[in-house]
């Protein structure tokens, strides 16, 4: 061979391998890309699957989870209504006792019983009594 020939068949053996070489890179590239598709859909499916099988423990954590923030409510709602009761038999005790008191006082001022209350603190008791009388009395149900 000569070498003119021998730069020829270089020359054309360089060109039939940069050929091969791109339709390889092209095929390898096209593999890349459906192989992150299908990559990206078993993930995809991974997760409607898994969503599929949890469905029965999520409904039943978001109905636990219901019945617990109802419970609660009604319990706050059960002690509010106790405290109004229990304000309500407070409120009613210290009127009773309070009228109780007055009336002693106004005794003791009409029978002129000493060591009881004296003549302006006697009126002002007074008042206070007529006071409590006249203010309405919450019930005692």
């Amino acid at each position: 061979m000569t070498a003119q020939m021998r730069h020829e068949h270089d020359v054309l053996r360089r060109v039939m391998m940069r050929l091969v070489k791109s339709k390889m890179a092209a095929a390898f590239s096209t593999w890349r890309g459906i192989a992150a598709e299908l990559k990206q859909e078993e993930h995809k499916l991974h997760g409607a699957v898994t969503r599929l099988m949890n469905r029965h423990l999520s409904m039943a954590f978001e109905k636990w989870q219901a019945t617990a923030a109802q419970m609660q409510h009604e319990q706050m709602a059960m002690n509010r209504a106790m405290m109004r009761l229990v304000h309500s038999k407070l409120a009613v005790a210290m009127h009773d006792d309070m009228e109780g008191s007055l009336s002693s006082a106004l005794a003791q001022e009409k029978f002129g019983l000493h060591g009881g209350l004296g003549g302006s603190e006697a009126a002002l008791s007074a008042a206070s009594y007529a006071k409590c009388k006249a203010a309405p009395r919450a019930s005692s149900s």
